[in-house]
């Protein structure tokens, strides 16, 4: 802390907690700041100069206090550092249109608690009023051309939020039955409307390329995650994934006498016809809990319950939602489709994959540890995809490795095909971005490698180029492995189960943050019953 009547690291994380919240209001709803109902951000980005007085302030704390402490501040300082190299070296001074859409959904008030539903229909009414005039704004900055991964996410997610919005008080229905709120209907349809003109306003623009090339991508995933890698490190530890994916599962094609590697998703059992996908679920995470305790390598201990709920518009086949401010109990929200359709998703090996990821041991799990001892910056920045997605893919290969596909090889099949994707996605971004593949090369790449038709692999190409988060459950997956065959975390199965709720207790924040913070409490010792244990410190004990 500093001293002589100075401010102390503390106000300064205070300030920069408070920057951040109007920058992403939605974030701050999320964590149940209710000042921010109905609330838009500037469609400019922060300048470099007030994040660079902010950064100044913290610098003083980045050696001092608790480990918790020092990690709170390299958070901090991680996102300033980001937000400044968008603005200063990318020249990125706008909001992109996805940003946006963003923070014009509704969702954040549907999922999160309210004292009553007429206080929680009062803020949705608010923030459906103030959208046209935020997307007029959003629209006025749209330039004549767009990354043309960002151009397609922009179009598909802004004509979804037209009809989400359109059909807001069916949202709120979702969890308030019967729930009738007229006052709704015209700032509901005035809200969808702007959607769909910001909508036109994108289609408008060309698509570009937008590629970093070989030194920012270098830059870019050192600011962002804080991992210092070349571009030909970068590459290569992806292409030995993908040759290690590939070799993995040709094996289980002879096995089972299919011709591609994604037939084996047609081998697959399905669900009954009728059943919801929450039917399917339910029991495999009751067995993943007991799974994973009788393993014990990882703490699966949980407070605030799960429930199973569905969601109009689905991104993917499971989603976990975080509800509420961490301070209180709430029930986390696990959101399925109402059906088990009969796509490759609704596979029971495939459900069973995303039950790990979504669920025991991967983002329930972490989200548990991060409710039990963070507090500050760590559990209120989720902008860091590295860990968090890391940490839910490392999950599901840590499963396969303690057991859980023994004697069922289509649930080891269901794995490696999910990480087949994933990994292809990492080695999709570096090698376009470091301009080692064309566009044209990367789709190519990509329908070989996950047997994807040509529309399809164009598509995931675009994605990928465009949106860093989609690499890092790749990425982050990678780091957790290395860090682990860097440690002693392998010589009991005591040691491993310490390294890991290490790291869960890094919290949100970067890769290179939760390392840090995992070697700076390497703290090991027998606790009463004579098994190794992390010694948490003095803040996390009063937490």
């Amino acid at each position: 802390m500093l001293n002589d009547g100075q401010p102390t690291v503390g106000s300064a994380l205070s300030d920069v907690l408070a920057f951040h919240f109007d920058v992403q209001p939605c974030t701050a709803r999320d964590l149940g700041r209710r000042e921010f109902d109905g609330r838009f951000p500037d469609v400019t980005r922060p300048p470099v100069p007030a994040l660079m007085e902010l950064r100044d302030r913290l610098l003083p704390g980045g050696t001092a206090g608790s480990p918790a402490e020092r990690a709170d501040v390299r958070t901090a300082v991680s996102w300033l550092d980001r937000e400044a190299f968008r603005v200063g070296v990318l020249g990125l001074r706008h909001r992109d249109p996805v940003e946006c859409l963003v923070e014009a959904d509704v969702w954040g008030y549907v999922k999160q608690p309210y004292a009553s539903t007429e206080e929680k229909v009062a803020a949705v009414q608010a923030h459906l009023v103030g959208v046209p005039a935020f997307l007029r704004q959003a629209e006025e900055v749209v330039g004549a051309t767009l990354p043309a991964g960002q151009r397609m996410h922009a179009l598909e997610l802004s004509r979804a939020l037209a009809a989400d919005l359109r059909d807001t008080v069916g949202l709120l229905a979702e969890e308030h039955p019967g729930l009738q709120a007229p006052q709704l209907d015209a700032p509901a349809e005035a809200a969808a409307t702007a959607c769909e003109k910001f909508a036109a306003r994108v289609e408008m623009t060309t698509p570009e390329a937008a590629l970093l090339g070989p030194e920012l991508l270098q830059e870019w995933v050192r600011v962002s995650e804080g991992i210092d890698r070349t571009p030909t490190d970068l590459v290569g530890e992806a292409q030995a994934e993908v040759d290690a994916l590939v070799a993995a599962l040709a094996e289980l094609v002879i096995e089972f006498g299919v011709a591609r590697r994604r037939d084996l998703y047609d081998v697959m059992e399905r669900p009954e016809p009728g059943q919801s996908v929450a039917d399917c679920v339910a029991p495999m995470v009751d067995r993943l809990r007991q799974f994973w305790t009788d393993r014990d390598v990882v703490g699966v201990e949980t407070r605030n319950p799960l429930l199973y709920r569905t969601r109009p518009r689905m991104f993917a086949a499971a989603e976990f939602g975080i509800v509420g401010p961490l301070n209180r109990p709430h029930p986390h929200h696990l959101y399925l489709p109402q059906k088990a359709a009969q796509g490759r998703h609704f596979a029971l090996p495939t459900l069973e994959m995303l039950a790990v990821h979504e669920t025991y041991a991967g983002h329930y799990v972490h989200t548990e540890a991060v409710f039990r001892h963070v507090d500050g910056v760590r559990n209120s920045m989720r902008l860091w995809a590295g860990f968090v997605e890391g940490w839910a893919h490392y999950a599901e290969e840590l499963a396969i490795e303690q057991g859980l596909a023994d004697g069922r090889p289509l649930v080891r099949a269901a794995h490696l095909l999910a990480a087949l994707e994933a990994a292809t996605r990492l080695l999709v971004y570096v090698s376009v971005h470091s301009r080692r593949w064309t566009f044209g090369e990367a789709v190519q790449h990509a329908a070989h490698l996950c047997d994807w038709p040509i529309p399809q692999a164009t598509r995931e190409v675009l994605g990928a180029t465009a949106d860093w988060r989609l690499s890092l459950y790749t990425f982050g997956k990678l780091r957790i492995r290395e860090w682990r065959r860097d440690s002693a975390a392998n010589a009991t199965p005591a040691r491993l189960r310490a390294f890991h709720d290490r790291l869960l207790r890094g919290g949100f924040a970067p890769l290179a943050v939760v390392r840090q913070y995992a070697l700076e409490s390497e703290k090991i010792e027998p606790d009463e019953g004579g098994r190794n244990a992390y010694v948490r410190d003095k803040r996390h004990e009063a937490a």
